[in-house]
């Protein structure tokens, strides 16, 4: 998970193999705004600039990078969207459908209601009245506030 460093809000879920943290290297003043935590057993390899710089340049490998730094854009504008909806309701359902897509040993670790308030900072009451509606609906299906299904499209 990547989460930011201020308030601890979960930015993006991925999974491995990912590559992170190369925006960094072009940032002026080398902060990071960011942590990654992970949430399933992993290996991680941490590299200086400097090195990556010199594999990057040998090799010729800027599209590379920027191909993995334009996934990266395109899943935080994706949550850019998702937490800008107009409704508590387009947020929840967002986020649903981006935990529906997350492993399922994921989705038996974590309850909707928490996947959803570390995601987008709505209230408890909010995202329990939203997922209630919803599965009094039909639209979802909750098993010990675990998503089972997303009912309809």
């Amino acid at each position: 998970m990547i989460r930011r460093r201020i308030d601890g809000l979960i930015l993006a879920s991925q999974q491995a193999p990912i590559m992170l943290g190369m925006a960094e290297f072009f940032l002026p003043t080398g902060q990071n705004f960011y942590d990654i935590e992970a949430v399933s057993p992993c290996t991680t390899h941490v590299i200086k600039k400097t090195d990556f710089m010199t594999v990057v340049n040998r090799d010729q490998l800027w599209e590379s990078v920027a191909v993995v730094e334009a996934y990266i854009i395109q899943v935080m504008s994706q949550r850019d969207r998702l937490i800008t909806s107009r409704s508590a309701t387009d947020m929840v359902w967002g986020h649903l459908e981006l935990l529906q897509q997350e492993p399922e040993e994921i989705r038996q670790r974590i309850s909707a209601a928490q996947y959803i308030r570390d995601r987008t900072g709505l209230s408890r009451s909010t995202v329990m009245d939203t997922l209630a509606r919803l599965k009094r609906q039909g639209a979802i299906q909750l098993q010990r506030g675990h998503l089972v299904c997303i009912c309809i499209d």
